[in-house]
């Protein structure tokens, strides 16, 4: 998972968490973003936390044997 804080936008935050195909390649991203005073940006926050769930269920949807969206880089 990739965040940004308050830059490269100031004021605005964002979680960007990878989906994985079957053969573990990135088949997309999904971004949350908000504004920086509403928006928990820590790691162990709800939305981050949700978001990690998403992409761990969309990633296996679409076949992949990995748990690798649920790491934080």
């Amino acid at each position: 998972m990739a965040r940004a804080v308050g830059h490269p936008i100031p004021g605005v935050n964002a979680f960007s968490v990878p989906v994985f195909d079957q053969s573990g390649s990135v088949a997309l991203v999904i971004t949350a973003i908000g504004p920086e005073g509403t928006f928990d940006a820590n790691w162990e926050s709800p939305i981050a936390t949700k978001l990690l769930e998403c992409a761990a269920k969309v990633s296996e949807r679409l076949g992949s044997q990995s748990n690798r969206s649920h790491k934080a880089a």
